[in-house]
C-alpha cells in the first residue's frame, strides 16, 4: 500500500536543470549520491544536500500519509470486487458523481497536467518559434491544453457541480480589494527575496530567458504579452489548481493541507528553482485567499496583477528611470542593470502593509453566505438524485 502511494507522489516529475534539484524521493538522493562521489564533495554540492533530502522526506512522508489515508476508509476496504474492473469502475464514476471531486481524483488532475506538459515538450521542440508572435501563441495554447484542458474536462465528466468545485462565485467586495493590494505589496518583496537568493539558485537556462526578454520586449504588442503572460496563466493555473485540485484536496477536512499541497504542486508546475520557490509561496497566499473567500474570483485577480507587474516594471523606459536619481525617489527606487529595484523604505512598507492584510485575511472566518449557497447547492444535487432513484 505503501508503494502505491509512493508511486503516485514519484510521478509528480521535474525537470532537471541541474543534477542536485530533485525533488523525487528516491532519485533525488541518488543523484546527489552520483554528484558526491563524482566532484569529491565540493562545498557547491553539499549546499544543495539540504533541499534535495528534506524535499525527499517531505515526499515520502505525504506519500505515507496518503497511501494509509486512503486504505483506512471503508469503502476503499470493503468496497465491491466490481471495482477492481476498470470499466465498470470508470462507469461507476460517471454514474454516481459526486458534488465535488474526491483527494484521489485531485491527485489524478495533477498527474495529468505533468504528464501533459512533459508530452509537450517534444513537440513543442519540432516547432519552428523564430516568430516572437508565433512563441507568444504557442506559449498561450501550451497553458490552456496543458493545464486548464485536465481541470475542466474532469470537473465536467467526474463532478455533479462545476460551479461548486471551481468555487464560481462572486466573493466581497473587502475580498476583491484585498486581491488588488496584496500583490502590489508582495510584488517587490519576493522580487528582492529572489534577488538575493541569487547565489544560491542555478543560472536560467537560455530558453527561460528568452521568454523572460519576451515580456519586456517593446516590440511585441502590451496587450499580446498581458494576455500570454498574465492573463492566461492566471485563469488556466488558477482553475487547476485552486478549483478543481485545491477542492479535491478540501475533502480531508482540513484547512492547511488543500491548501499547502496545492501551492507544493504549483510552485513544481513551474519547474524552474527560482520559480518552484515563489510560486510555492505565492501558491500558500493564494490557497488562503480562495479558503476564506470561498471564490476562485479573488485569486485570479490576485494572480493577474502579480503578473502584470514585472511586465509593465520591465516596459518602463530606461529614460524615465535615470530621472529618479538625485530626487526623493531614489530613496525607494534604484536603478540596477536599467531596471528598477526597490530601497529598504519601500520594502519595509511593502511588508508592513502585506503583515497587515495578511492578518486580516486570516481573521476572516469562511462567508455564511457562501456556505449557505454550497449547502444549497448540495441540496438540489440531493433533490435531483432522487427525483432520478424514483424514476428508475
Amino acid at each position: 500500500m505503501v508503494t502505491l502511494g509512493l508511486t503516485v507522489f514519484c510521478l509528480s516529475p521535474m525537470i532537471e536543470i541541474t543534477p542536485f534539484f530533485s525533488v523525487l524521493p528516491v532519485i533525488g538522493p541518488a543523484l546527489l549520491l552520483k554528484e558526491l562521489l563524482s566532484s569529491q564533495g565540493t562545498a557547491e554540492t553539499l549546499l544543495y544536500a539540504i533541499p534535495v533530502l528534506v524535499t525527499s522526506v517531505i515526499y515520502s512522508m505525504l506519500a505515507l500519509w496518503w497511501a494509509i489515508e486512503l486504505f483506512s476508509r471503508e469503502d476503499v476496504l470493503f468496497r465491491e470486487s466490481e471495482r477492481f474492473e476498470v470499466g465498470l469502475w470508470l462507469r461507476h464514476l460517471l454514474r454516481e458523481k459526486e458534488a465535488t471531486p474526491s483527494f484521489t481524483e485531485g491527485v489524478v488532475c495533477l498527474v495529468m497536467i505533468f504528464f501533459l506538459q512533459f508530452g509537450s515538450y517534444k513537440f513543442l521542440g519540432t516547432v519552428d518559434t523564430n516568430s516572437p508572435l508565433q512563441a507568444l501563441k504557442l506559449q498561450m495554447m501550451y497553458l490552456v491544453v496543458t493545464v486548464a484542458c485536465p481541470a475542466l474536462f474532469m470537473a465536467v465528466m467526474l463532478t455533479k457541480s462545476v460551479r461548486q468545485t471551481l468555487r464560481l462565485r462572486w466573493p466581497s467586495f473587502k475580498m476583491l480589494g484585498l486581491a488588488i493590494l496584496l500583490p502590489v505589496a508582495l510584488h517587490p518583496l519576493s522580487l528582492e527575496l529572489l534577488a538575493s537568493l541569487d547565489w544560491f539558485f542555478p543560472k536560467l537556462p537560455s530558453e527561460v530567458i528568452e521568454k523572460l526578454a519576451s515580456m519586456t520586449d517593446n516590440q511585441l504588442p502590451l496587450w499580446l504579452v498581458l494576455l500570454v503572460f498574465a492573463v492566461t496563466p492566471a485563469v488556466c493555473e488558477e482553475v487547476a489548481f485552486r478549483g478543481f485540485i485545491m477542492s479535491g484536496f478540501s475533502q480531508s477536512h482540513r484547512k492547511w493541507l488543500p491548501i499547502m499541497l496545492s501551492a507544493l504542486a504549483f510552485g513544481l508546475v513551474h519547474m524552474i528553482p527560482q520559480q518552484v520557490f515563489n510560486a510555492t509561496l505565492i501558491g500558500l497566499v493564494l490557497g488562503l485567499i480562495v479558503y476564506h473567500s470561498r471564490s476562485l474570483v479573488p485569486a485570479i485577480l490576485f494572480h493577474l496583477i502579480y503578473n502584470c507587474l514585472p511586465i509593465l516594471r520591465g516596459r518602463i523606459d530606461a529614460k524615465w528611470i535615470k530621472r529618479i536619481e538625485d530626487t526623493p525617489a531614489e530613496w525607494f527606487f534604484a536603478v540596477d542593470g536599467g531596471a528598477i529595484r526597490y530601497e529598504w523604505p519601500t520594502l519595509l512598507i511593502a511588508a508592513v502593509v502585506a503583515v497587515a492584510l495578511l492578518r486580516w485575511l486570516l481573521a476572516q472566518p469562511v462567508g455564511e453566505a457562501s456556505a449557505a449557497a454550497a449547502n444549497a447547492e448540495l441540496a438540489i444535487d440531493a433533490d435531483v438524485n432522487v427525483k432520478t432513484s424514483v424514476r428508475a
